[in-house]
């Protein structure tokens, strides 16, 4: 008789601790949606963006540089008009084919403004809270590659407040109505805020898939950021998404969803390479604190990925706290 072999295990690979520093800015609060505004906190905001070839820039903290052909969207979600590079979009209404496109990589248009994220979410408005991605984003950063330098992110996310759920999904439906991944999107939004749960609350409880999902028990109001569609970041220092939270209301929820593609990938400028010290996902520690009897504890932030996140840059992180 032999000796049974000892099984072959492998070693479990124990994720590293990131050794950069990282930390995103937390301003910008004034709010109201936006298809193209480059002159205030923000270039979009509340919005659905449906389709369209976008290439951006940030050329600093705060200055970006940008074109755009393609651009399709939806006001769907807001209550008041939407700015769009000097005409506005109505409640409900839908961006003119004549503001489909702007710029050029040999002209690009400039920021005036103060702009934390090129996306933005602040949620003041009770009926509004939601943002849809499904473009096709170049998100481009040099200048830094500095190790304890804070993150520039794509889309700012400032929990304020909470949208009800129903008012959420109604939009959703009205913004995905007839995109090819319209089921992908919706079904991720049931999936993300069924996990939406705390001492305070109880979780979204949804039936049915695709456009007949249905909230069948609201639970928390949420503010929530969705990617559909691709997103590519090149560079050093930066991240996909900045989330934190200066709200005080204890049932209210931010939720972030991928279910696009979004990749990190190193970025060349006149033979400097910047391919360092980037994060997909952020929540920062920088929050309002109020007082016990304001449920004060920082809210729920829930990180949902349902597509594919990949990184070709040197110390990053797909999900950082």
């Amino acid at each position: 008789m032999k000796e049974p072999l000892a099984p072959d295990v492998s070693e479990p690979v124990i994720p590293e601790a990131p050794d950069f520093g990282i930390s995103a800015s937390s301003s910008g609060n004034n709010t109201g949606p936006a298809f193209d505004d480059a002159n205030t906190e923000r270039v979009m905001d509340g919005i659905a963006i449906t389709g369209g070839d976008f290439y951006i820039k940030r050329n600093n903290a705060n200055n970006w540089t940008y074109y755009y052909t393609g651009y399709t969207g939806k006001n769907a979600w807001y209550n008041a008009a939407a700015i769009a590079n000097g005409t506005s979009v109505p409640s409900g209404g839908t961006l003119p084919a004549s503001a489909s496109s702007r710029g050029s990589s040999a002209i690009p248009v400039t920021s005036s403004g103060m702009i934390n994220g090129f996306q933005r979410l602040v949620t003041n408005n009770a009926t509004a809270g939601t943002m849809l991605s499904n473009g096709k984003f170049l998100y481009s950063r040099t200048g830094s590659n500095n190790p304890s330098g804070r993150l520039g992110e794509f889309a700012h996310l400032d929990l304020h407040g909470g949208a009800d759920v129903n008012d959420q999904l109604t939009g959703l439906k009205t913004a995905a109505s007839g995109l090819s991944n319209e089921n992908l999107i919706l079904n991720a939004y049931g999936d993300a805020l069924s996990k939406v749960n705390s001492s305070y609350t109880t979780a979204s409880i949804f039936s049915g898939t695709g456009n007949s999902l249905t909230a069948t028990t609201a639970g928390a109001n949420a503010q929530t950021w969705i990617n559909s569609g691709t997103i590519i970041g090149e560079g050093s220092n930066i991240s996909i998404t900045n989330s934190y939270d200066h709200d005080r209301q204890s049932h209210h929820r931010a939720v972030v969803i991928n279910t696009g593609d979004i990749t990190l990938q190193p970025y060349e400028d006149n033979g400097t390479k910047y391919e360092a010290y980037n994060a997909g996902f952020v929540v920062s520690n920088d929050i309002h604190y109020h007082s016990p009897s304001d449920n004060s504890d920082p809210r729920q932030q829930t990180l949902y990925n349902a597509g594919n996140m990949t990184s070709y840059t040197k110390k990053q992180q797909r999900c950082s706290f």
